[in-house]
């Protein structure tokens, strides 16, 4: 993400943001971003939930895997995606949360319904 050239009063964005009365947070926002990106995204990506709902997508699809719903084809060479639903789907419900969690790069260990509700009602839909 460009962020322009300091000073520039058309392209700084950290600039035209310090202008804005009450606006401090944006800048704090993009002086984040600007000194670490990949971390940035991490932390906004968790506090809007996205990570809570890939979690729940991810655990909805392990468990049709382990029910028999959704089957993984076999072949020579499985996917790392396929060789993981195949190993977790062996694993007790509570720590197939766990590994859904460490997948999307949280420390959470419990999915709850609300983040795989949505999760499992939509993999319904799409299968049947």
């Amino acid at each position: 993400m460009d962020l322009g050239t300091p000073g520039d009063g058309e392209t700084d964005a950290i600039g035209l943001a310090k202008k804005m009365k009450g606006k401090t947070e944006v800048v704090t926002l993009l002086e984040r971003f600007k000194s670490d990106a990949a971390q940035t995204r991490y932390v906004m990506r968790v506090e809007l939930g996205f990570l809570d709902e890939l979690a729940g997508s991810i655990f909805a699809l392990e468990v049709f895997v382990s029910d028999g719903l959704l089957q993984i084809k076999d072949t020579t060479s499985p996917s790392p995606a396929a060789r993981f639903f195949k190993i977790v789907s062996q694993l007790p419900l509570d720590l197939q949360m766990v590994l859904c969690y460490r997948v999307v790069g949280s420390a959470k260990d419990i999915v709850k319904g609300k983040d795989s509700e949505v999760a499992f009602k939509e993999l319904a839909r799409r299968l049947w």
